[in-house]
């Protein structure tokens, strides 16, 4: 048996030529020079900030990188040197610079600090290169000088000399640690000193190195001796075991599990000082410095190739320069716990347990026409003497240097369907199958008459064809199941029929690339356009596409491990978590970004541990339990705020002008393992956060946001940020601002305006009031003395009417005692009138009935007069406008009763009326139209008439009230009366 063993482990390593070992494969790493921003090639130190921004000491100065950007800072900006060699942050965030020229400074809030700005740091310099600066418990520094030794500055900045031994043979210092417990340890080119209570000299013992490379880690030194390094425990000047690295020490970095990095100038070294092993990387660089960050990235500084960053360091990549075939992979099999690949130009690669590549040209063995049409392998068929190999040429069967082509037609995949018949997808030929039998009785054939090792006998290998359509790809699954990827959909073969799913289920009618199955029966489709599509056993469909999860639906390969389903894309490789009803629940991405070689994926394979993926450019290995495991959210930080256009210093909580409306907020997500982040914002109104499930969350790609026209208030900016659209949300930063409402705006500010609008409005109105007043009051006397002047004109007007008939019965002598009686006492009433505006009405009649008295007397009985008054008024308190009544009375009598030669008469009518009490003057006479045409009426006008109209008119006006007059004719030309009638409206006015 163990014969059997070797001899078929023999066959198969004749297929391949004797391989290099690979002592470390390539890690993908990203590489930053001048061109990305860095001031210098030549880069020191590493540093990250407990921010997490890197920091670089460089020949040129400084340069800190927040995954976007370098900002470099020289002496321009105030270093005291553009060569600083390292850094030191100390328990409140300052950043020690290790200087050449010994002068000391530190960068703190963005600003740096030196002995220019800050005066108290011209204590601490010296004028030789600061090799190291350590924090002690107490918050003093030991600051160690290439020449002047080690000085111990207080928090205050008082300095003292530590140790200073003025010792040619002792040498420079080169490096100065605390311990734990208490103790110091001084490094100088010729010895290595021990502390206690800083003077107590615990040790002291004399060396000679030969390099500057020392390190505390833990609580042991680790020293470089020319090409070795070595550690003593707290420095006692007892090493263990040199260990020999091939080339000269320049450094030491502390790793992750208690390893150690060694920076040398042949690459750096990974050592693990429990078991002992190490492993060398990144050979041909100057390393000076390995740090690995928050993130588990691993940072490498070069002398003279500028930083070198893994960000995944759990991914190793294979490529020609390990020894495979060729960079382009397309077939991955795995047998007997060894790799097989399958790459273009017709080669294979096979890599081993211990990690050794050998390769295989079958090339060498096919004729010209074949070798220069360089044909892909596509798919891999182990057994253990043989493989039969598809490729674009055809279908080969591979047994030691012997090669038999089996079918010369496009060959995409080959499956076992018992031990005698194969089934092969191809292009050209469909799906089809062949007897190995008649294979070996080919190879015994060839053999015995000694023929060519590659010979084209593919017409004898009894070739049936079950299907002529184009197929891509084959799966089997179980015993008598295989499933068929074709151009136009997906079919089932159960070694006889063809079964077309796609005729049942339509949406599969796509092109198939990828078949695979679980265990539960489940059909796993990749396509080459519309994503994967899960075919459950009940023949309900799932669908995986960028609607879900894929950034591209155009699939290569799947691979199905459990409930993780793996899918290699023209994106890369993506990790798809499945749920219990095979949705997806989560994402991973893997792209060029995150270490693969290339983004498109051609082959797959997944074992126990580890996946294998096959890209354009290379091969990347893949420990797929680390890859479960999501990406830690980025570290957010708002490192800017322009208000108007201008930088300003960001406090907690700002303040602004109104007229300080123009926001512009920078913030930065730092990640380092991918360069895509996706942001979400949020200007919220008041000085807290909302629940987060409330707020309206916008998604930028850009750093900073722009708030063109804030209005006044309270607001809240809250950023958050992840790495990638599948990754974690970093808890949200906030920045509160309040932008001051303008004066004219605030309450205070509206009451006080109110107040003063009404007291200004009381004082208007009482002054318009007062205007109001006294315009009344003009208007009143204007009035008043118009009334006064249509008094005094009536008076004149009556006096000269009462003279005219005074004369008249003085020339007949009739009545002239009595009528003078009268004439005196009418007088009399019209002097006592004239002073007032209103009377009663009964002394109105009293004036009306002697006006009367008086006209009889001198006209005799041509006339008469009657007064009838209503019972429901009361003349004694009822007002009425004085010496209204008496122009026309005296009107009736002169125009209408005495031009006619009857009986004239003359009637008073007062009565009641709405709101209003009226009189009605009525005369017989010849009426209005007749006085108007009479001779003598036209050369005596109607005076007083006017006058008592205009002065009624003043007194309507004056008080605001109603007074009607109306004069009509009462004849016509159907009846035979005449005369004229008074109409007069007065409103309810009483005496008090």
């Amino acid at each position: 048996m163990a014969n059997r063993n070797y001899f078929r482990a023999t066959l198969l390593l004749l297929l391949f030529h004797i391989g290099t070992y690979v002592s470390a494969q390539n890690l993908p790493f990203k590489h930053f020079t001048t061109l990305d921003g860095l001031p210098s090639q030549t880069v020191y130190e590493a540093l990250q900030d407990r921010q997490g921004f890197m920091w670089f000491a460089t020949s040129a100065g400084i340069s800190r990188y927040d995954g976007y950007e370098f900002t470099n800072y020289t002496l321009e900006d105030g270093l005291p040197d553009n060569d600083i060699f390292g850094f030191y942050e100390d328990h409140s965030g300052r950043i020690w610079l290790r200087s050449m020229n010994g002068k000391i400074s530190y960068i703190h809030h963005g600003k740096i600090f030196n002995s220019e700005n800050t005066p108290v740091l011209k204590k601490i310099d010296r004028s030789s290169q600061i090799m190291k600066i350590v924090e002690t418990p107490d918050s003093a520094f030991m600051i160690t000088y290439y020449l002047e030794g080690v000085v111990r500055c207080t928090p205050d900045f008082q300095t003292e000399n530590i140790y200073h031994k003025i010792d040619k043979s002792a040498g420079a210092y080169i490096g100065g640690y605390q311990h734990h417990d208490g103790s110091y340890s001084i490094v100088r080119t010729g010895e290595l000193v021990c502390l206690a209570n800083n003077k107590t000299i615990l040790s002291r013992d004399t060396f000679a190195f030969t390099s500057f490379a020392n390190r505390i880690i833990g609580d042991s030194l680790w020293l470089g001796q020319e090409d070795q390094f070595g550690s003593s425990p707290k420095g006692s000047g007892k090493f263990n075991h040199w260990i020999s690295t091939g080339s000269l020490v320049l450094n030491f970095a502390k790793g992750s599990g208690g390893s150690i990095w060694v920076c040398t100038e042949d690459g750096t070294v990974h050592f693990d000082p429990i078991t002992r092993q190490r492993q060398h990387f990144l050979k041909g660089n100057h390393i000076s410095h390995v740090m690995e960050d928050h993130e588990g990235n691993i940072w490498f500084t070069t002398l003279k190739n500028g930083i070198l960053l893994i960000t995944h360091k759990n991914i190793r990549n294979f490529t020609t320069a390990d020894g495979l075939s060729s960079n382009n992979v397309y077939a991955i099999k795995k047998y007997d716990g060894q790799i097989y690949l399958g790459h273009d130009n017709f080669t294979l690669s096979k890599i081993d347990q211990q990690n050794k590549i050998s390769k295989h040209k079958f090339l060498t063995y096919l004729p010209s026409y074949i070798r220069y049409s360089k044909p892909l392998i596509y798919d891999i068929h182990i057994e253990p003497t043989s493989m039969l190999i598809s490729s674009q040429y055809g279908l080969c069967y591979a047994s030691g240097e012997d090669v038999t082509l089996v079918s010369n037609l496009h060959g995409r995949g080959v499956v076992k369907v018992n031990d005698d018949r194969y089934l092969v997808a191809g292009r050209y030929h469909g799906l089809s199958s062949f007897s190995k039998k008649l294979l070996d009785r080919e190879k015994r054939h060839r053999a015995s008459h000694e023929l060519p090792i590659f010979r084209e006998a593919y017409k004898r290998f009894d070739i049936i064809q079950h299907c002529a359509t184009p197929v891509n790809v084959v799966h089997k699954q179980g015993e008598n199941k295989f499933w068929v990827g074709l151009d136009v959909g997906i079919a089932f073969f159960n070694g006889d029929t063809l079964v077309n799913l796609h005729d049942k289920i339509p949406q599969l009618s796509e092109r198939v690339v990828d078949v695979k199955t679980d265990s539960a029966g489940a059909v796993f489709i990749a396509t080459s356009n519309k994503g994967v599509f899960i075919v459950l056993p009940n023949q309900e469909v799932r669908k995986i596409n960028q609607h879900n999860g894929l950034p591209s639906n155009l699939c290569n390969k799947i691979q199905i491990d459990g409930k993780t389903l793996w899918v290699g894309t023209n994106a890369g490789l993506h990790r798809i978590t499945l749920a219990h009803n095979y949705a997806p629940a989560a994402v991973q991405h893997i792209n060029a970004t995150a270490g693969l070689p290339s983004n498109f994926v051609n082959a797959l394979l997944v074992d126990e541990q580890r996946v294998w993926v096959g890209t354009s450019n290379g091969l990347s290995v893949i420990d797929k339990n680390v890859v479960s495991h999501p990406s830690p959210a980025p570290l957010v930080y708002i490192t800017g705020v322009a208000v108007n256009h201008q930088n300003i210093a960001i406090g907690t909580a700002d303040e602004f002008h109104h007229k300080q409306n123009n926001f512009k907020i920078s913030f930065v997500g730092i990640t380092y393992k991918t360069n895509e982040r996706i942001y979400r914002y949020a200007l919220t109104s008041g000085d807290h956060l909302p629940e987060q499930s409330s707020i309206e969350w916008q998604e930028t790609h850009n750093t900073s946001v722009d708030f063109p026209s804030l209005l006044p208030g309270h607001y809240t900016f809250a950023v958050m940020a992840r790495s990638d659209k599948d990754g974690q949300w970093s808890d949200p930063v906030t920045y509160h601002l309040a932008i001051a409402t303008p004066f004219w705006k605030t309450s205070g500010f509206l009451v006080l305006i109110t107040i003063a609008a009404t007291l200004l409005t009381i004082y208007l109105t009482r002054v318009y009031q007062r205007y109001r007043r006294n315009r009344k009051a003009e208007k009143r006397k204007l009035q008043l003395a118009e009334l006064k002047t249509l008094h005094s004109q009536m008076n004149y007007h009556f006096m000269s009417n009462a003279f005219n008939s005074l004369q008249g019965m003085l020339f007949t002598g009739n009545n002239v005692d009595q009528y003078i009686g009268k004439f005196s006492k009418l007088m009399r009433l019209t002097l006592e009138h004239s002073d007032r505006q209103m009377i009663t009405l009964a002394a109105e009649l009293e004036y009306i009935q002697l006006y009367c008295d008086i006209e009889q007397l001198r006209l005799g009985p041509r006339f008469s007069m009657s007064v009838a008054c209503h019972e429901q008024l009361n003349t004694s308190r009822l007002l009425i406008p004085s010496l209204t009544l008496q122009p026309f009375i005296e009107n009736a009598i002169w125009h209408g009763i005495i031009p006619m030669k009857e009986h004239g008469l003359v009637t008073l009518t007062i009565s009641p009326f709405d709101a209003f009490f009226k009189i009605v003057i009525e005369d017989n006479g010849i009426g209005v139209n007749a006085s108007l045409l009479s001779k003598r009426t036209t050369a005596r006008k109607s005076y007083g008439t006017k006058l008592i109209m205009d002065r009624l008119e003043v007194i309507k006006q004056q008080n605001n009230t109603y007074l009607s007059v109306q004069i009509e004719d009462i004849g016509s030309d159907y009846n035979d009366r005449s005369g004229t009638r008074v109409s007069l409206a007065f409103p309810y006015t009483y005496y008090e």
